[in-house]
């Protein structure tokens, strides 16, 4: 397959967007900008296109895909009625990063639902994403553009490093303005389920809503994200977390000891470790590191998500 290139300008942003909108109603797929990662994109109305996004990505048939809304009546095609509480989220955080999980309608396929009786759906506020869902006149399926278990693509070079050949079309927009992927949410009758915790935070969550918001731990809870359940955001070097700083440098002499190749990921402020994070670990693998060293963060705030990413790129 040859995949086409589109950096997107403001000159051709309606040609573009019109070449992107023309193959995802074909059934083919595109990868495109959100706020979050990059999607692989393709027609959530055609099973046909949607066995591509799971092929094209290496990804288990069990893993759930979001569905891409760009307006409310999208999300009734997808979804049962909602309700208070999600009507109340939605009103608040949508559009942007938050993606809840519905009962959803018979006719929507089990290959976008991993065979289960939810759909995860989110209206994405990049305005290509948005005017994308709107023209193309169909929800998209898209989980993060990327070779599923590698870090999600959050610049055009990272798309072609994981889907070039694999994908009809890439549009490079530029680096992505969050960087991690979509906080992903269940409502129970009390309490909000954070089954991955994402910009949308434990504490916006609790605000808003006045109820009790707890992160989810059970498999049987998990199931319903994307995400959670097989190895996820993984460079190929092994990654080793330490909350203690003098542990991370005592690790660090006995590895170079021993003639591994080791680095320490870099600390920033958690606005930009959110937006770098992807970015920094394919960077160290691209220098062929053995061995990357992490600081931990706050477990709160984004801090939570961060963490979430790095304990699953961790693990083995």
């Amino acid at each position: 397959m040859k995949t086409e290139i589109a950096k997107l300008t403001r000159k051709n942003f309606k040609s573009v967007l019109g070449r992107a909108q023309t193959l995802i109603r074909k059934g083919k797929l595109v990868v495109f900008p959100t706020e979050t990662v990059y999607g692989l994109g393709a027609d959530a109305t055609n099973e046909r296109a949607l066995e591509k996004i799971y092929k094209a990505k290496g990804r288990p048939s069990d893993n759930p895909i979001i569905v891409h809304v760009a307006n409310l009546r999208q999300l009734k095609l997808l979804a049962q009625n909602p309700s208070f509480f999600e009507q109340k989220l939605i009103k608040r955080f949508w559009p942007g990063p938050l993606t809840i999980i519905f009962s959803k309608r018979k006719k929507i396929s089990n290959i976008v639902s991993g065979g289960l009786s939810t759909v995860a759906v989110r209206m994405p506020s990049h305005p290509f994403a948005r005017d994308l869902i709107s023209q193309a006149g169909v929800p998209i399926a898209a989980p993060s553009a990327n070779i599923s278990g590698r870090p999600s693509g959050t610049l055009g070079r990272h798309l072609l490093e994981d889907l070039s050949g694999r994908v009809d079309l890439i549009v490079d927009a530029g680096p992505s303005g969050i960087g991690l992927e979509s906080t992903v949410i269940k409502i129970e009758k009390d309490k909000i389920l954070i089954l991955r915790p994402g910009a949308v935070t434990r504490e916006m969550l609790k605000k808003v809503s006045g109820q009790e918001v707890v992160f989810a731990k059970s498999k049987k809870d998990l199931q319903f994200s994307p995400g959670t359940k097989y190895r996820h955001y993984a460079p190929k070097a092994k990654l080793e977390i330490f909350k203690d700083a003098r542990a991370l440098k005592k690790r660090l002499a006995i590895l170079k000891k021993k003639n591994k190749k080791v680095e320490i990921l870099k600390k920033r402020n958690l606005k930009e470790a959110s937006k770098n994070l992807y970015r920094d670990l394919r960077a160290l693998d691209a220098r062929g590191v053995d061995i990357i060293l992490a600081g931990a963060y706050p477990a709160q705030d984004l801090g939570a998500a961060i963490m979430d990413r790095l304990r699953r790129a961790s693990m083995r």
